[in-house]
């Protein structure tokens, strides 16, 4: 009975020290990190404050465990149980109050995870009611099934937040930020260091513990990031201690890397170690300046059958899962036939597994300068350069889903009826008081996380994409050139 007891009381004490955060920025070697019951709260000045180690975007590569140094986890944690319960014995007003004290310090000592992208680790951070997070086995057994996947990028806190209430399936801390949230012109610009800093911002909205107070929070998405550009490339010990870093120090669950054959033996050594690989074919913006730009791929026999070829040699290397971007409709589908490991498209057509598409496009957001220049034109205020091309049009693929919300073609699902509605009344009638935009909730956080389910529920219900107004065809003769080559690789 005793031992149950005991047993009991270490699981608690174990569940009050979890951190916040496996990126805190006060974890230490000192004791002082698992204070006793002498020690007096830390203080809160910027002056008393521990201060990490120097480490560029503030990553976890040099914080150490909160444990004292010689001192290993369960016997720092007997050693606290122990003072705990001298507390207790002492009694009256000062035990009682030197327990609640020591409870409430044992609870804010952080605990640096150095396994933050361990899957048990994630339920560890989890509170016991919570969903549990999406898996690899669980995308799998998705494909089995035929249930759509559902996918979208996030580079901040805020985004990462929106996502996990949607109850999306994989978040992706996409290269595509190189263009749409640092302002540069392509992905190569894009840093590991900086591709780190965004995954510890997105891991912290995704897996904050106050998500998990309620049962029907929805499970946690399975977290990937981009391998950026150049830091890959020059050899496969590069590659590999590149994806180490995302893992250990930006907390990813996997990483997606962008290429064919070249990369074969990356993929085969990365998942040889564990580390789950989801490939990318058909447009690479990674390589844009070489294809001719953003145009579309597949589109001869030849291409085609170099990208069938090519999603099941990754399958057979260890991939797990593969994009598919831009690419006739027809490719898209056979291909997802062909392998056992879901796809997941972007502008290639409704028979992918999944779908994924860029989160600020689907929010209408402002990504480019030229968004600035048509908008003062538009309001009267500039003109449009008479020497500039004009503004390039978005991607076909892409669907605005702030307009499905706010024009009330789709309904929210957090909606509890016609009083919630985003949709505008309309102008008002003459002499009669203003009309309020909406009723119901229209901060920016609320359309951004109503615009989300709307993407979530389109692709789930596969209304999204539309395979004529979003997606691309393949000539005739192309195809069944395709097809009759293909032969023999889909009946292997």
């Amino acid at each position: 009975m005793a031992s149950t007891s005991s047993r009991t009381l270490e699981r608690a004490v174990r569940r009050a020290l979890q951190p916040i955060s496996p990126f805190s920025s006060f974890a230490s070697t000192s004791a002082s990190a698992i204070p006793a019951l002498s020690t007096p709260p830390p203080s809160t000045s910027s002056s008393a404050r521990r201060v990490p180690a120097t480490s560029q975007f503030h990553t976890s590569a040099r914080n150490c465990s909160a444990w004292p140094a010689g001192v290993d986890a369960e016997d720092g944690m007997h050693a606290t149980m122990s003072s705990s319960s001298e507390s207790v014995e002492g009694g009256g007003m000062v035990g009682g109050s030197q327990e609640r004290r020591s409870t409430r310090l044992q609870q804010s000592a952080p605990i640096d995870r150095t396994d933050a992208g361990n899957s048990k680790t994630r339920q560890q951070l989890e509170m016991p009611k919570s969903r549990p997070p999406k898996s690899i086995p669980h995308l799998m057994e998705m494909k089995r099934q035929g249930q759509p996947i559902a996918c979208l990028t996030a580079y901040d806190y805020p985004s990462a937040l929106s996502l996990r209430h949607a109850d999306i399936d994989i978040c992706l801390v996409g290269d595509s930020m190189a263009n749409v949230a640092l302002g540069h012109s392509s992905t190569q610009s894009l840093t590991l260091e900086a591709t780190i800093h965004h995954c510890q911002a997105v891991y912290r909205g995704l897996f904050s513990p106050l998500l998990s107070i309620s049962p029907n929070t929805p499970g946690a998405p399975l977290l990937l990031a981009d391998v950026p550009f150049g830091t890959f490339q020059t050899s496969e010990e590069e590659g590999v201690k590149s994806a180490v870093r995302l893992l250990k120090e930006g907390g990813v669950d996997g990483v997606k890397i962008e290429g064919g054959a070249e990369i074969l033996p990356l993929v085969r050594r990365l998942t040889k170690f564990g580390i789950p690989v989801m490939g990318h074919l058909g447009l690479q913006p990674q390589r844009v300046s070489s294809s001719a730009g953003y145009r579309l791929q597949g589109r001869t026999a030849d291409e085609a059958y170099t990208i069938l070829s090519e999603a099941l040699a990754l399958q057979e290397a260890g991939a797990f899962s593969i994009v598919l971007e831009c690419i006739p409709n027809k490719i898209c589908e056979v291909v997802s036939k062909a392998l056992r490991i879901p796809t997941i498209g972007i502008g290639a057509g409704p028979k992918a597994d999944g779908q994924i598409l860029v989160t600020n496009d689907i929010l209408g957001e402002i990504t480019s300068p030229w968004h600035v220049v048509a908008g003062l034109a538009k309001a009267g205020v500039g003109e449009v350069p008479a020497l500039q091309q004009p503004a390039p049009p978005g991607p076909k693929f892409v669907r605005n889903f702030v307009d499905e919300v706010l024009s009330g073609r789709v309904q929210p699902r957090s909606s509890s009826g016609e009083e919630d509605n985003f949709a505008s009344p309309g102008p008002a009638a003459e002499g009669s008081a203003p009309v309020a935009a909406s009723s119901g909730p229209t901060g920016i956080g609320a359309i951004r996380m109503a615009a989300i389910e709307a993407y979530v529920d389109a692709v789930r219900e596969r209304s999204f994409p539309d395979a004529e107004r979003e997606g691309y065809k393949i000539k005739s003769a192309e195809l069944a050139d395709f097809m009759k080559r293909a032969g023999p690789l889909l009946q292997g």
